[in-house]
Protein backbone atom coordinates (compact mmCIF):
# COMPACT_ATOMS: atom_id res chain seq x y z
CA UNK A 1 0.00 0.00 0.00
CA UNK A 2 1.82 3.11 -1.22
CA UNK A 3 -0.88 5.73 -0.73
CA UNK A 4 0.15 7.80 2.26
CA UNK A 5 -1.66 10.53 4.11
CA UNK A 6 -4.42 12.41 2.31
CA UNK A 7 -4.57 16.15 2.90
CA UNK A 8 -7.76 17.99 1.88
CA UNK A 9 -7.17 21.47 0.49
CA UNK A 10 -10.54 23.01 1.23
CA UNK A 11 -10.03 26.58 0.01
CA UNK A 12 -9.10 28.16 -3.29
CA UNK A 13 -6.12 29.78 -1.60
CA UNK A 14 -4.79 26.47 -0.28
CA UNK A 15 -5.10 24.91 -3.73
CA UNK A 16 -3.48 27.95 -5.36
CA UNK A 17 -0.48 27.66 -3.03
CA UNK A 18 -0.22 23.91 -3.63
CA UNK A 19 -0.10 24.33 -7.41
CA UNK A 20 2.05 27.45 -7.26
CA UNK A 21 4.85 28.24 -4.84
CA UNK A 22 4.62 24.92 -2.92
CA UNK A 23 4.46 22.65 -6.00
CA UNK A 24 7.02 19.89 -6.42
CA UNK A 25 7.63 19.52 -10.16
CA UNK A 26 7.70 15.73 -9.78
CA UNK A 27 4.11 15.60 -8.49
CA UNK A 28 1.29 13.99 -10.48
CA UNK A 29 -1.44 16.55 -11.16
CA UNK A 30 -5.02 16.38 -12.40
CA UNK A 31 -6.48 19.82 -11.96
CA UNK A 32 -9.63 21.51 -13.22
CA UNK A 33 -9.54 25.30 -13.19
CA UNK A 34 -13.22 25.60 -12.33
CA UNK A 35 -12.87 23.47 -9.16
CA UNK A 36 -11.33 25.48 -6.34
CA UNK A 37 -10.61 22.66 -3.88
CA UNK A 38 -8.32 19.67 -4.14
CA UNK A 39 -6.74 16.71 -2.39
CA UNK A 40 -3.07 15.83 -1.94
CA UNK A 41 -2.10 12.19 -1.38
CA UNK A 42 1.49 11.49 -0.39
CA UNK A 43 3.12 8.54 -2.14
CA UNK A 44 5.16 6.27 0.16
CA UNK A 45 6.88 4.18 -2.51
CA UNK A 46 10.67 4.51 -2.35
CA UNK A 47 10.92 3.33 -5.98
CA UNK A 48 8.51 5.99 -7.30
CA UNK A 49 9.92 9.46 -7.96
CA UNK A 50 6.43 11.00 -7.65
CA UNK A 51 6.18 12.47 -4.13
CA UNK A 52 2.41 13.03 -4.18
CA UNK A 53 -0.75 13.18 -6.24
CA UNK A 54 -2.67 16.44 -6.32
CA UNK A 55 -6.10 16.51 -7.93
CA UNK A 56 -9.21 18.65 -8.02
CA UNK A 57 -12.31 17.52 -6.18
CA UNK A 58 -15.36 19.36 -4.92
CA UNK A 59 -15.47 17.13 -1.83
CA UNK A 60 -11.85 16.88 -0.61
CA UNK A 61 -12.85 15.95 2.96
CA UNK A 62 -15.13 13.15 1.77
CA UNK A 63 -12.50 11.71 -0.58
CA UNK A 64 -9.83 11.88 2.15
CA UNK A 65 -12.17 10.07 4.56
CA UNK A 66 -12.87 7.30 2.01
CA UNK A 67 -9.14 6.83 1.42
CA UNK A 68 -8.43 6.73 5.16
CA UNK A 69 -11.22 4.16 5.64
CA UNK A 70 -9.87 2.00 2.80
CA UNK A 71 -6.34 2.13 4.24
CA UNK A 72 -7.68 1.12 7.65
CA UNK A 73 -9.63 -1.79 6.14
CA UNK A 74 -6.58 -3.00 4.20
CA UNK A 75 -4.47 -2.82 7.34
CA UNK A 76 -7.10 -4.75 9.28
CA UNK A 77 -7.31 -7.42 6.58
CA UNK A 78 -3.53 -7.66 6.43
CA UNK A 79 -3.39 -8.28 10.18
CA UNK A 80 -6.10 -10.92 9.89
CA UNK A 81 -4.08 -12.75 7.21
CA UNK A 82 -0.93 -12.69 9.31
CA UNK A 83 -2.83 -14.06 12.35
CA UNK A 84 -4.09 -16.99 10.29
CA UNK A 85 -0.72 -17.73 8.69
CA UNK A 86 2.10 -20.01 9.79
CA UNK A 87 3.73 -17.10 11.59
CA UNK A 88 1.43 -17.58 14.64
Amino acid sequence: MFAGDATPLTTKEATRLAVGPELDARAWLCLRGWVGTSLRINIDDPNDPVPYWLFSTRQPNDVARVIADAREELTRRGRARVKGSLRD
